[in-house]
């Protein structure tokens, strides 16, 4: 059996140092930056690399992952606040710059990774966070032990400040220069808070960023602007993969503020005194292009193909019991097909890059969620060593996987174009369009499901029977080894480890080599298998009319929490309450990594039309850092996942996309979103993830409760392309 290639918190614990009964984990010290302190190097206290505290007492906490709107910065402040008795007040955050000691549990991802992925976050880090906090508040204590003459264990802290015995009472800034003196204490001296004494960790308290975004500071990687700062737009091929052969630039030259039209290899790029100069003068260009091998690429020949694989056993991904009668197809009880299409990640914030040539090398400033990819990337188009380029990592007006491109794609082409322009001598802000991104990037792959189940009268599973057919996500991604097993790792997430207990199971897959570039989007591989298992099982609970909710109970034996959430999110979402003609509630769960979540959806049909009406979501995440962010966190991947349920599709005809922006890719509108009520299950375990794990039972729940409204089966998304929505 293939597992996915992720560590229980007890396995990350044990494998980074750290000893039980509140022990270490054996993190490195090296010296980090002071900048953002306001004081000089020598005037801060850097104890580690993720807190600088200055002699006036400001604090500010260095997180290696990016902040993309999913709070990671207020909660792993929160963290290290907590074990550094601090005053939150005097708290503030920055992003890292590239480096080890910012990389994402080696353990897991591999060596060098910095990025985020799979809501790992907070799931890695908390305790790290928790322990560089608790490392610079007993270093302070003894810092100010000595400074007063008196044993440490008579010395205690609170909110910012030392406490001695005696009543002398001092704020931290008055001792961080001895502080900065003393050796670093060894793991087995550092004890880290009981639960019962938390004071930050649990409580909601507002973004560390929050004033700014909403008060339209410059935070973005958009709002980079450094003198003499031109814009570059670039003209690429209608068909992906396509290069261009033939360029006539002349009458893009003509427009006011055009520096330069400079050829790369992705198209060519046109440079200018502003977007809307290049923008403008990139639409004046006459190439002439070489399609490549996709010229022919179109839906109608992919989707025969995927459901011709559908009919033929894939390669064998799990298989336990006697599978035999499912694949002669004896005995099937009941059979159906679930279809998913291509899909966009579609970020607020249009993709940008900024790079400017330095005396010896280059410095970025990037909104990005893969630090060490853009990082070798640039590198390696620029031609000069990592440690001479410089990369800023800025906030990120949503990312859902696209600011993690395996290949670096927005970064290394703005390489290329500084590469192409140095003669110009001048700091180059690369801007994708909405089009240029929807019509150019990387999609979630369309995926295929075939489910078939033998039942006994009573509806119980006896067997099941799972076949996908979806392009590998991780092929040619520095993840390859997760699919050492023959087959992609994460699109069978969520198919083949199903909480649900069935003797006789087999799960098999197709990779089909033809079609875009596709990428992980928020929950690969998850979403589109919950959709297809959480559907499946509710026909099948409706064919032996059985009740849903308890047809799911039954099944799942060794998976307490997933069985809570659901029953929480079945009472709070009246799941069984009487309902008007018209309306439906529909119910799906999910368990993602250690996290679980049931989601309860009600939709109404009238005059032909279906309004989704509200989303009831039970999430257990373990220990609950930031109750608020946890909250907004399922909030908006409810909407995000029901905007691709309900209008979700990138199409190809002659190898060009057919959808360009929001009037023909549309997203969920103010005037259509349901209420999202969230309900929050805290254990003392964890914390586990939270940005992605709501998004998989959202398609099934709503399709589910089209059912019960309207008695009509919807297996094919999005459902705009079925129902007048």
């Amino acid at each position: 059996m293939k597992t996915s290639p992720l560590l229980s918190r007890r396995a990350f614990l044990l494998a980074t140092g750290t000893v039980a009964a509140g022990l270490a984990i054996a993190l490195k010290f090296p010296h980090a930056m002071a900048d953002g302190l306001g004081s000089s190097a020598d005037t801060a206290f850097k104890p580690n690399a993720f807190v600088e505290i200055s002699t006036e007492g400001k604090i500010v906490v260095t997180v290696g992952q990016s902040e993309i709107g999913q709070g990671i910065h207020t909660c792993l402040a929160q963290a290290l606040a907590e074990e550094l008795d601090a005053d939150w007040s005097t708290i503030t955050t920055k992003h890292s710059l590239p480096g080890d000691d910012y990389q994402l549990a080696p353990e897991v991802f591999g060596p060098g990774i910095q990025m985020i992925a799979q809501s790992s976050s907070t799931r890695y880090l908390f305790e790290p966070m928790r322990m560089a906090g608790a490392v610079a508040r007993l270093m302070i204590v003894r810092a100010a032990a000595n400074a007063w003459h008196m044993s440490e264990d008579k010395c205690s802290t609170s909110n910012g400040y030392v406490l001695a015995a005696d009543g002398r009472k001092a704020p931290y800034g008055d001792f961080i220069l001895e502080a900065a003196k003393l050796p670093t204490p060894q793991a087995t001296e550092i004890h880290l808070k009981s639960p019962d004494a938390f004071k930050l960790i649990g409580k909601s308290i507002p973004r560390v960023e929050g004033i700014k975004k909403i008060t339209g500071q410059p935070i973005f990687g958009i709002d980079v602007r450094l003198p003499g700062l031109l814009t570059a737009v670039v003209a690429r091929c209608p068909v992906m993969g396509g290069k261009a052969v033939r360029v006539d630039d002349a009458e893009a030259r003509k427009v006011p503020g055009v520096k330069d039209c400079v050829q790369i290899p992705q198209g060519v790029a046109v440079i200018a005194e502003g977007f809307w100069a290049a923008k403008k003068a990139r639409e004046l260009l006459k190439i002439d292009w070489d399609f490549g091998p996709r010229a022919e690429m179109s839906s109608k020949t992919l989707e025969a193909e995927y459901h011709a694989a559908l009919g033929k056993p894939g390669v064998l991904a799990l298989e336990r019991g006697n599978t035999k009668p499912l694949l002669k197809g004896t005995g099937i009880s009941h059979s159906a097909d679930y279809t998913m299409a291509y899909l966009t990640h579609t970020p607020m914030e249009p993709l940008n890059c900024t790079m400017q040539w330095q005396a010896d090398g280059c410095e970025i400033w990037v909104g990005t969620q893969y630090q060490s990819m853009d990082h070798k990337v640039a590198s390696e188009v620029l031609g000069i060593a990592k440690d001479k380029i410089t990369l800023n990592t800025m906030h990120s007006g949503g990312g859902f996987g696209r600011r993690a491109s395996p290949k670096s794609d927005f970064v290394g082409e703005t390489a290329q174009i500084i590469k192409a322009a140095r003669h110009l001598n001048a700091p180059i802000q690369n801007i994708w369009t909405r089009e240029d991104d929807i019509q150019g990037g990387e999609y979630r792959p369309m995926t295929f499901n075939r489910l078939s189940a033998i039942t006994k009268p009573s509806g119980k599973i006896t067997a099941w029977g799972h076949r996908i057919v979806s392009q590998a996500i991780l092929d040619d991604t520095e993840f390859v080894s997760w699919n050492a097993a023959g087959f992609d790792a994460l699109s069978v997430g969520g198919a083949i480890n199903t909480p649900y207990e069935i003797p006789n199971f087999r799960l098999d897959i197709h990779e089909p080599k033809n079609g875009p570039t596709v990428s992980w989007m928020r929950a690969p591989g998850e979403v589109s298998n919950c959709f297809a298992i959480e559907c499946f099982v509710d026909e099948l609970a409706r064919r032996a009319k059985v009740d849903p909710l308890s047809f799911r109970l039954k099944m799942i034996g060794k998976d307490p929490r997933l069985a809570h959430v659901l029953q929480q999110a079945a009472k709070a979402g009246g799941l069984h309450e009487r309902v008007p003609a018209g309306t439906g509630r529909g119910i799906a769960a999910h368990a993602y990594v250690e996290s679980k979540v049931a989601a309860v959806a009600e939709v109404t049909m009238k005059d032909g039309h279906l309004s989704v009406k509200k989303f009831t979501v039970v999430i257990d995440c373990g220990r609950v850092v930031n109750p608020d962010g946890v909250k907004s966190q399922v909030e908006g991947a409810v909407l995000y996942a029901l905007s691709s349920a309900l209008y979700g599709r990138i199409s190809f005809d002659q190898g060009r996309v057919q959808q360009s922006n929001f009037d023909n890719y549309p997203a969920l509108r103010m005037d259509a979103a349901p209420e999202v009520s969230v309900h929050i299950v805290s254990n003392e375990e964890g914390p586990y993830g939270v940005g992605e794990v709501a998004c998989p039972p959202v398609a099934p729940a709503l399709c589910n409760a089209i059912f019960a409204a309207t008695g009509k089966r919807i297996r094919d998304l999005p459902v705009n392309a079925t129902l007048d929505v």
